[in-house]
């Protein structure tokens, strides 16, 4: 099991929602994700959709944009 960790991941900038929409699955591993994740509800659904489908585990702490 490995632990990746990664914040500021901004999925309202097209760039950064077609790289978090190719993310490659890590079933065994879990992932920290630290806030500022997008600046609406959808941006989190999507962002949270694709961590959840593809690492065993997801933990979130919310930034100052979720907030």
């Amino acid at each position: 099991m490995k632990l990746y960790a990664i914040s500021d991941l901004h999925v309202g900038f097209e760039p950064n929602h077609q790289l978090w929409s190719a993310l490659s699955d890590h079933p065994d591993d879990w992932l920290a994700i630290a806030g500022d994740v997008g600046e609406t509800d959808d941006h989190m659904r999507f962002a949270l959709d694709v961590a959840t489908a593809r690492f065993g585990r997801v933990l979130w702490v919310p930034g100052n944009h979720e907030l």
